[in-house]
């Protein structure tokens, strides 16, 4: 039977998987949001394709990073929270109490990085999209 200690060491490392996925989703997105930029104020007047492309690639990417991040913070460190507390551990659910009391009008960084910061980025692609579409 697995001890308390490994769920605690899972839900640390699903912490910092979490955080390295988001930063490389973050990174993909500024370069999404640096080339339409680009290709904005360029000279070319063709750019339909290379436009429609780009929403394209930049709104799956954004749908990727919802997905896989709704699966990590939903069911593997759910899983292992429960396990947590299914075993009673203590000092994990003193340190849990401890931190949701301090902060239990704000979301989590998971839930606000994984989840909110994808939507708002979908959202901001399909804004960027209608007025590319409502300016040409």
């Amino acid at each position: 039977m697995r001890g308390s200690d490994y769920y605690y060491d899972y839900v640390k490392h699903h912490n910092m998987m979490l955080l390295s996925i988001n930063n490389n989703f973050l990174v993909a997105q500024s370069i999404f949001f640096a080339s339409y930029f680009v290709f904005i104020s360029s000279i070319e007047t063709d750019l339909g394709a290379k436009i429609i492309v780009l929403f394209l690639l930049a709104s799956i990417i954004d749908l990727i990073w919802l997905l896989v991040n709704a699966k990590l913070i939903y069911t593997s460190l759910g899983h292992a929270k429960r396990k947590l507390c299914e075993k009673n551990e203590e000092s994990y659910l003193k340190e849990y109490a401890e931190n949701s009391s301090e902060r239990n009008h704000w979301p989590r960084n998971n839930v606000l990085l994984g989840i909110f910061l994808p939507f708002v980025f979908l959202v901001s692609w399909v804004a960027l999209f209608m007025f590319y579409l409502a300016g040409k």
